[in-house]
């Protein structure tokens, strides 16, 4: 047997801008995402390393699933199926 260890790094294009905004609402904590630059039919949203969701690439997502004790999250979007990636973003509470 031959095993072989590949390392995989993402390609960042320095017109693949991601950008937040934060509010936080009686203890409801949200983050508005919005990026430009992909040409991309599909986005995918990863929060903190782990896959938060698919979506059509509009521009723009809304996370509203942080729980009341998370201080940051750390967001990066993907072009779905690609390794184009934008830059990473942290939200501070």
């Amino acid at each position: 047997f031959v095993t072989l260890q590949v390392q995989v790094q993402q390609a960042v294009s320095n017109e693949f801008v991601l950008t937040l905004t934060t509010e936080k609402v009686r203890g409801t904590k949200s983050v508005y995402l919005t990026w430009t630059g992909s040409t991309a039919g599909s986005i995918d949203i990863v929060r903190d390393g782990a896959l938060l969701a698919s979506v059509e690439n509009n521009g723009e997502f809304t996370d509203d699933s942080l729980h009341n004790r998370v201080k940051s999250a750390t967001y990066v979007v993907c072009e779905q199926g690609a390794s184009v990636c934008s830059n990473v973003v942290t939200a501070e509470f």
